[in-house]
């Protein structure tokens, strides 16, 4: 053989995987009469006829047999229904006319090759919506009351650490400003805001003694000047929405364990209601009753009851300290506990709450069970004996949220109002 003929013969070769297609070729169905004719096979489908009067139950056994050697059976499939012609003939034996099948015809083809295929027509079909996509209507003006809620967590007045009580009011006074243009800003988006909420959630005042080593030499307040402090900033809050515009305004207070009447032993030696937490927004409360705007407030005060609760829109929200869940594991986790195991005594308030939000820990965090449970950031600046203790700092700030009626969640547009860094 020449050397042409050699090249040419190797570049007619089948390229490496390729399988040249078979020459259709009629082979007998084993031991039957009928016989499998292989058309139009390029490896990825064909057809095969099957010719003879003999039924055929298994197309499986079909492809094997037809198929020539080198593809297996297993990687092929029947596309459609197999296609059959007949006729009649008289039967021998008995005499009489019966319809015989001709030939029976089916298609075939790699079941990856239907994959890709399949994969392409869905590609295909979610191009054209993609091409059809168009943005829903613009949202109607949002109906209803949407409250506006501010929880105000950690304050802890008094405190000396961190510039002492003078840089915690200066902070204050920012987030005070913080909330009134987050009022406007969420009005200016049409959002209807018409009650706000309130809600003190303990650790408003530093205390003296009792809560950590070394605490009484490092207040700048005593415990008077304290809750001074925290209720005129209380007042001035309120204040500052009557000015806004709201037309209800609810006040809820819980009660913390900086609050509590301690003895020098670090125990609180009376009672849950004896808390300066609770006390000062008594005393908030006897001043707004004697104002004009009184009959704007709602109150829920609480006696000796650790956890307090309203309903909001068309939501329960709770609130709590979070001093109480004890044990391992994280805050959370603690918190998840307590949480089920005061629902499951039936008695507790928390059983019907669909928002919990505490403080305590300092940190924010926001966890979905479906219920939520939001964690405050904590408003005070960093304790030196925590950072001390623990190596941990806190970013201060007030948690806000809106509750927007018919939301699958219980809260929208939630915004920690942070204050910038104090000057230099």
């Amino acid at each position: 053989m020449s050397l042409f003929e050699d090249g040419l013969r190797a570049l007619l070769e089948p390229t490496p995987g390729a399988r040249r297609p078979p020459t259709p070729t009629a082979r007998p169905l084993g031991d039957h009469s009928p016989s499998a004719e292989l058309d139009d096979f390029d490896g990825a489908r064909g057809e095969i006829t099957v010719r003879g009067d003999v039924p055929v139950h298994d197309w499986q056994e079909v492809l094997k047999i037809a198929l020539p050697s080198g593809f297996d059976a297993k990687d092929y499939v029947l596309v459609g229904n197999p296609r059959v012609t007949s006729h009649t003939r008289i039967d021998e034996e008995t005499g009489a006319w019966v319809n015989v099948q001709a030939w029976w015809k089916i298609t075939f083809a790699r079941v990856d090759v239907l994959e890709e295929e399949a994969r392409d027509e869905d590609g295909e079909r979610l191009h054209d919506q993609l091409i059809k996509w168009k943005l829903p209507a613009r949202r109607t003006a949002l109906q209803g009351d949407h409250p506006f809620v501010i929880n105000l967590a950690d304050l802890q007045i008094g405190q000396l650490d961190d510039g002492g009580t003078a840089h915690t009011l200066w902070r204050l006074k920012q987030v005070f400003a913080g909330i009134r243009d987050r009022v406007e800003f969420l009005r200016s988006a049409k959002l209807p805001l018409g009650t706000a909420v309130v809600a003190g959630l303990g650790d408003l005042v530093e205390g003296c003694s009792g809560f950590y080593a070394m605490q009484a030499f490092t207040v700048d307040l005593d415990r008077r000047d304290q809750t001074k402090v925290v209720r005129r900033l209380i007042v001035e809050l309120l204040k500052m929405l009557v000015e806004l515009g709201f037309e209800e305004i609810t006040v809820v207070a819980a009660p913390g364990n900086h609050g509590e009447n301690r003895d020098q032993g670090g125990k609180a030696n009376t009672t849950f209601n004896d808390n300066d937490d609770v006390a000062v927004f008594e005393a908030v409360y006897d001043i707004i009753r004697e104002t004009t705007h009184a009959d704007r407030f709602l109150w829920r005060i609480p006696t000796d009851e650790l956890v307090v609760t309203a309903q909001v829109a068309d939501r329960v929200l709770g609130w709590s300290h979070g001093h109480q869940p004890k044990g391992g594991g994280t805050p959370q986790s603690r918190l998840l506990k307590w949480w089920t195991d005061q629902s499951f005594g039936l008695t507790s308030v928390l059983r019907d709450v669909d928002l919990l939000t505490t403080a305590h820990y300092h940190h924010f965090s926001a966890i979905e069970y479906p219920r939520v449970h939001l964690q405050t950031p904590a408003m005070c600046g960093t304790s030196l004996w925590w950072k001390a203790t623990s190596g941990q700092d806190s970013i201060p700030g007030v948690l806000t949220y809106v509750v927007t009626p018919g939301e699958e969640r219980p809260f929208t547009h939630l915004e920690i109002i942070t204050p910038p860094p104090l000057p230099a």
